[in-house]
C-alpha cells in the first residue's frame, strides 16, 4: 500500500462511518459515544484536506487505525446481532433432531432397534451438555445491551454446533446392519442335481446286468 492508497482508506472509512451511524448503526452505540465519534470523523475529514492533505503512510495508517479503534466495535456488534439468530436456530434445529431420535429409541421404534445401549447413552449425554450451554448462552445474550458486547460470539456457537454433530452424527446416521441373504446353488450344482435325479443317467444298481436284446426270429409259412 502506497501513501495514496492508504490517505484513500482513512477518506473512506470516514464516509462510510458517518453513514452507516445514522442508519443501521446507531442502535449499536450509546448516543453520547455516538456524537463523540461522529465529531471526530468530521474533524479527521477536515484534516485531510488540511495539515494531512500530504503526510507520510504511516501517518494515515495510525489515524486509521485510531477511528477502527471505535468504529470497528460497533460494526462487529450489528453482525453479531444479524448472523447471531441464525447460529442459535440452526442449535437448536440439531438438538430437537438428537432428542426426537433419542425419544424414538426408547419408544422402542423399529428405525432405531439397531442402536447399542452405549449408543443411546453417549446422545443423551451430548444432548443434555449441549441444551444447558445453549439455554445458558440465551440467558446471558438476553441480558445484553445492543451497545455492549456480545456475551457469546456467532463463531462460538457455530463452532459448539459442529462439536455436537461429530459426536451425535455417526450415532444417528448409523446404518442398519445389513440382513444376510439365503445362500443360492450355484448353476453347475443345479445342472449336476438335475443330471442326477434323471432316469436315463440313473447307473444299474450292484448285481443288476443289462441283456441287449435280440430280434425275434421270422417264423415262415408253409404252403
Amino acid at each position: 500500500m502506497d501513501k495514496a492508497d492508504a490517505k484513500n482508506a482513512v477518506e473512506e472509512y470516514v464516509y462510510d462511518l458517518r453513514n452507516r451511524l445514522s442508519n443501521e448503526l446507531e442502535k449499536f452505540i450509546k448516543k453520547q459515544d455516538c456524537t463523540e465519534f461522529v465529531n471526530l470523523l468530521n474533524s479527521t475529514e477536515t484534516w485531510l484536506y488540511d495539515e494531512g492533505d500530504d503526510l507520510s503512510k504511516e501517518v494515515y495508517q495510525e489515524k486509521l487505525r485510531q477511528l477502527k479503534n471505535i468504529g470497528d466495535p460497533v460494526i462487529e456488534r450489528y453482525r453479531e446481532y444479524t448472523e447471531r439468530p441464525a447460529a442459535f436456530q440452526r442449535l437448536n434445529e440439531m438438538l430437537n433432531t438428537a432428542k426426537n431420535a433419542f425419544s424414538a429409541y426408547m419408544s422402542k421404534n423399529e428405525k432405531y432397534s439397531h442402536w447399542e445401549p452405549s449408543d443411546a447413552e453417549k446422545l443423551r449425554k451430548a444432548i443434555d451438555e449441549k441444551e444447558r450451554w445453549y439455554q445458558q448462552q440465551m440467558a446471558a445474550q438476553s441480558r445484553r445491551a445492543l451497545t455492549e458486547p456480545p456475551a457469546v460470539f456467532v463463531h462460538q456457537i457455530v463452532l459448539e454446533a459442529q462439536m455436537f454433530e461429530s459426536v451425535v452424527g455417526p450415532i444417528l446416521n448409523k446404518p442398519k446392519p445389513t440382513p444376510k441373504k439365503k445362500k443360492e446353488s450355484a448353476p453347475n450344482e443345479k445342472k449336476e442335481s438335475a443330471k442326477e435325479a434323471s432316469p436315463e443317467s440313473k447307473a444299474p444298481t450292484a448285481g443288476e446286468q443289462q441283456v441287449p436284446s435280440e430280434p425275434v426270429p421270422k417264423v415262415e409259412e408253409v404252403d
